[in-house]
This record gives structure tokens, sequence and C-alpha cells, in this order.
């Protein structure tokens, strides 16, 4: 049962969802809520069928909604296609499995449907995923585990083992379904939950209890170090480091490092070696670049190491005329009559022109003479390599006649032939113009 003050931390909220797939342990939770009923808040269901396992996966959720109905539970179903999701991202299933879970839950919360999403992760799956993080090369941050709260996920059943709510079960004669790959271990968790700490345990009996402890240990230590963090930022979507972070190797700028990953969500599949790499990329030149997981490329600038995620969606040319234009990352507005902040250049010359993201080959004659490649002329201008490929201009085939919101080129510069004036702004499509 729940102790306390898990109780009362429960009773803080308004409406709560639950992870509940027909297996043992999120088929406790379930019972939990229902006999605490009139304790609890208000909660509905989630059960998400990945579709990984033919009938079984069915079967799953065809036994998880039966229940609800029987029981007056609203449930929400999800019917994903985890092996398609997988493989146009590029992930291993058990990674592609768990993230859009993540994404599902994220997007329950983010819209107001519940507080929480509210998981069956319990003593010893907390003991795997800190063996988990040792084994993968964590730090302080990687053993603190799971939290009760991260502010998405709320686990209360933390402090329980996978004995004890099997014992219950039984006790109550509580029915729920085996998941066969449970029991398959060519996935890394279930290798370590049916092979490894089972060895641990025959030598240290109190092994999961003690695991739990050091958990929570870590995360009063990582409370700590909290407080002491080196500032980073977060600007449109990049993660901002200041370079300085890197000249010391510290519990305290190692965990810095973490909390901004934290920050941005990202900090699953990160590991010590990716932090390695992040300080060898800061010794490189300026214009230096890493790939690393979910996407994300680092790059070292003048002063700081900025980590931005990959941008999916494209963005297609669109043919030069006056209006108001959303691409990509930009906002660009053509006009004939006069803006503040804006570019000016000869109508008449950019006919014919389209707006799109620059591309190989593309050439650019500087304002006052002289041509050069786009690229050349973004050093000389001191571009960021991470924001030149959203970068917006106006070309006709590979020769640039704009680059927004930098410079116009010298081949459509007013003189005193023009007639018309064309008036261009680009910023950036977040509201600050």
């Amino acid at each position: 049962m729940l102790d306390k003050s898990t109780l009362e931390y429960l009773r803080q909220f308004k409406k709560l969802a639950l992870a509940v797939s027909g297996g043992k342990d999120s088929m406790y939770l379930l019972h939990l809520f229902v006999e605490l009923r009139e304790e609890l808040p208000a909660f509905f269901v989630v059960n998400i069928n990945h579709n990984l396992r033919g009938a079984e996966s069915d079967r799953d959720s065809d036994f998880v909604r039966q229940f609800c109905e029987n029981n007056d539970i609203e449930c929400d179903y999800y019917d994903e296609d985890i092996s398609s999701y997988c493989r146009q991202n590029g992930y291993g299933t058990e990674q592609g499995a768990r993230l859009r879970r993540r994404e599902i839950f994220a997007q329950i919360v983010a819209l107001g449907k519940a507080q929480r999403v509210v998981t069956a992760h319990h003593m010893d799956d907390q003991a795997e995923s800190v063996l988990m993080h040792v084994f993968r090369g964590s730090g302080i941050k990687g053993l603190c585990g799971m939290s009760l709260d991260d502010g998405m996920l709320l686990r209360p059943l933390l402090d329980i083992s996978s004995s004890e709510i099997e014992s219950n079960m039984h006790q109550h004669g509580w029915a729920y379904l085996v998941d066969s790959t449970n029991e398959q271990t060519d996935y890394s968790r279930n290798k370590i939950r049916h092979e490894i700490l089972p060895l641990i345990q025959e030598i240290y009996p109190s092994a999961v209890a003690n695991i739990s402890r050091l958990a929570a240990t870590a995360s009063m230590t990582q409370q700590f170090l909290d407080k002491y963090l080196v500032d980073f930022k977060v600007e449109r979507g990049d993660l901002i480091f200041p370079l300085s972070l890197f000249g010391r190797r510290d519990i305290v700028a190692v965990s810095s490092i973490f909390a901004g990953l934290d920050k941005m969500g990202w900090r699953v599949d990160f590991e010590q070696r990716h932090i390695d790499l992040l300080y060898d990329l800061s010794r490189k030149s300026v214009g230096a670049r890493i790939d690393l997981p979910w996407g994300v490329t680092a790059y070292k600038e003048q002063d700081k190491i900025v980590l931005t995620a990959k941008k999916d969606s494209e963005v297609l040319p669109i043919k030069f005329g006056v209006g108001v234009f959303d691409m990509g990352e930009w906002r660009i507005e053509i006009a004939s009559s006069p803006m503040q902040d804006c570019l000016r250049a000869d109508l008449d010359t950019l006919d014919g022109s389209i707006l799109r993201v620059r591309k190989a080959g593309d050439k650019f004659t500087k304002f006052g003479g002289g041509t050069k490649s786009l690229g050349d002329f973004l050093t000389d201008k001191k571009v960021p390599l991470r924001e030149r490929g959203s970068l917006i201009v106006l070309a006709k085939e590979n020769d640039v006649l704009a680059v927004l919101p930098i410079e116009i080129s010298d081949k459509v510069a007013i003189t005193d032939r023009t007639t018309h004036i064309c008036y261009i702004k680009a910023y950036k499509n977040t509201g600050d113009k």
C-alpha cells in the first residue's frame, strides 16, 4: 500500500492520469487507486498499444479497457505504430517505445488533461535504472535514478519492491497479464533484471533496497550541488554554456551541464562520454562541431558552446513578392512602404528571384563590390555555423541577392536610377521583431 507521506503528496493534485499496460505493476497501481478512490484525486487511465507483439498487444489493451469499463474509469487509448516510428527516427525498438511514450505523456500534461502522469515504477525498477546509469558511465545525476515527481511523471511506488507488489496481487486475487517480451534478454533492462541483478542479490540479498537508498542519498547530494550550478541559457531552443565552464572539470561544472540537458529534455541517452566530447570540443577551434544523441549538434563559438537540436521542418522556396511569409524559423516581411530595422533594395532588380534557404554553390556580391562564396561571406560576418542552415536568402539560381536579415547584394543596391524601393525585414518566428 501507499505510505502516509505519499498519499499526502498525491492529494495536492486535482486530476491525474495513470499509465496502465495491463502488466502486474501497472494493474497494482490501478487497483490501489480504485481502492483509495475516495481519498485520492480524480484520475483516468492512459493505455498505449505499441503494436509490437501482434495479438498479444491487442489482448493487453482490451484487458485494460474492459477493466476501466467495469469500474467506471475513463480510459484514453493510443494506437501506436512503434515499428514505423523507430524506422522513421532511427531509434532502436526499446528506445523508440520509451521516447514515444514520453511524448504522449508530455502532451497530456501540456494540454492540461492531467497535472501528472502516474507510473508504476517501483524499487526494483529504481535499482535497475541506477545500475544502467552506472554501467553507461553516469555522474551523480544518474545515481539519483528516478524521482517521485519530475514535473511530468509521478512515481508513488518507488519505495515498494516487486516482490511486495506480487505478494499483494496474489493476496487480493487481482488479475494481470504477462508481457512475453519481459522475459526476453535481448533488451538491456531485461538482461539486468533477469540475469545481472539476481546474481548480485545472491551475494548481497538487500542489494535492491541498498541501491534505492544510494539513489536517495545521491538525490540529496544533487540538491546541494544545484545551489552552485554555473548559469546556462536557453535561447530559441538552443542550449548555451559559457566557454569558461569547460575550463574547469569538477562536480559543479559537470552537474551544470547535466542540468542544462535536463532543462531541454535531452538528459536521457546522454552519457559521461558525451560530456567528455563536449570538453574535447571546447579545446578545438571556433566553428568546430560534434554530433550528439537526440539529433543534437554542439558547436564551439567565440565564447560559448551551443547545443542545438536538428530542425526537421522543410522550408520550401517562395516566389518573391510583397507580403508576409513564414519560412521555418523566420518570418519575412516584404513591403513597398518603409519599415523600421529593414533592408532596402531596388524592387525592379529583384523581379524573378525566390526566397529560399542557402545551398551549395551560392555566391554573393558584397555591398560595394567583390564576389565570393556565400559561405566565405558569412564567415567574414562571423555568422555562427549553427545558424547558417536556417538563413533565408533572396536569389536567382546561385546568385544571392540578399542574405536576410544581414545584407543586400551590390547588384540590387539603390542607385540614382532606382524608381521603386523594396523594404525587407526578417526576424525569428517567435514574435520578437
